[in-house]
């Protein structure tokens, strides 16, 4: 079996604490965005009665504010 993935995600008006006022206010901080791939590989086989499992992942991973 195998699978793979694209995704980039854009996230708008994230609300994070305030720094200059820590008494549980919010600002905007922009637009965070996330980007990547993703790959999967299974492989399964039975011979002589043992079952054998490979499984194999990759990812690759960038996000940024």
């Amino acid at each position: 079996m195998r699978d793979s993935l694209y995704f980039n995600i854009t996230k708008q008006n994230v609300a994070t604490s305030d720094p200059s006022n820590p008494l549980g206010f919010s600002i905007a901080t922009g637009e965070p965005q996330s980007q990547g791939v993703e790959f999967d590989l299974s492989i399964y086989s039975s011979a002589n009665g043992f079952r054998r499992v490979l499984i194999a992942n990759y990812r690759r991973l960038k996000s940024q504010i």
